[in-house]
């Protein structure tokens, strides 16, 4: 099995943001309005501070919603503005979610900007990346939901180039697996894991796709009910175990720490 390094670019999955109309309850038809807007702090100019701690590229990145919802006029579109340390002002992603007004915030696609030209996209509206879906009494361990799948992923999104693939397949299932602490500030946070798993499919134009490489892939999410994402763990393929590789912590955000 090839080794292969997952890097996507600023971090695609942290989704910090979408305002709620009226969830169903994630799919199981008995929501009852639950209001993601109060678990799930998304006002503009609200900011998320993480130390991203990767070998040889150790660095701080700041997380800003920077628009009001609806600013695309689809749903509660807004766009997340991801800097990081030493880059200049507008050298930046901006990341696009959206609350489906039903049932889930989802991920639908992000844009890449150097010193302010814009260098690349990538929007995923027809397949989004669900982040989280809300039962009718909120976030439970337990729940667990068909996440992302996506065909025709470039490579050069989420991995070193050269690549031994033309494109990627990417089928993830989410599973709210456990509660645990996080600590904050010298104060004492319930953080739900989130882990994202399933597996990514190598596409090879000309090879039969029954060839095609399949391998596992993970990465696990820590939500704070009220406060947001606290900590991310991505891993590393090797020889076809999982291994820790990049990780976000929370370090300082404008949210008001929940009660």
């Amino acid at each position: 099995m090839r080794k292969f390094l997952l890097v996507l670019m600023a971090g695609l999955g942290l989704v910090l943001g979408c305002t709620s109309v009226t969830p169903d309850g994630g799919g199981d038809g008995e929501g009852d309005g639950v209001d993601t807007q109060a678990v799930y702090p998304n006002d503009r100019d609200n900011y998320w501070t993480y130390a991203v701690d990767i070998e040889g590229d150790d660095h701080y990145e700041d997380w800003t919603i920077i628009d009001d919802p609806g600013y695309q006029l689809c749903y509660s579109q807004q766009r997340i503005r991801v800097h990081s340390e030493g880059a200049p002002d507008n050298t930046y992603m901006d990341l696009y979610c959206t609350d489906d007004e039903t049932e889930a915030v989802i991920n639908e696609g992000f844009k890449f900007y150097d010193e302010g030209d814009q260098q690349g996209q990538f929007m995923f509206e027809d397949h989004p990346w669900t982040m989280l879906r809300w039962q009718s009494d909120g976030l439970d361990v337990g729940d667990t939901w068909h996440a992302w799948l996506i065909s025709g992923v470039p490579p050069g999104l989420f991995y070193h180039e050269p690549f031994p693939a033309d494109s990627l397949d990417l089928d993830l299932t989410a599973n709210v697996e456990s509660t645990g602490d996080f600590y904050y500030k010298g104060h004492v946070l319930t953080a739900y894991k989130i882990v994202f798993f399933g597996e990514v499919i190598f596409e090879l134009d000309g090879v039969d796709p029954e060839d095609w490489e399949h391998h596992e892939f993970q990465m696990d999410y820590y939500f704070v009910p009220e406060f947001g994402w606290v900590k991310i763990q991505w891993y590393t393929n090797e020889g076809g175990s999982q291994d820790p590789w990049q990780l976000w912590t929370l370090t300082d955000t404008n949210v008001a720490i929940p009660n």
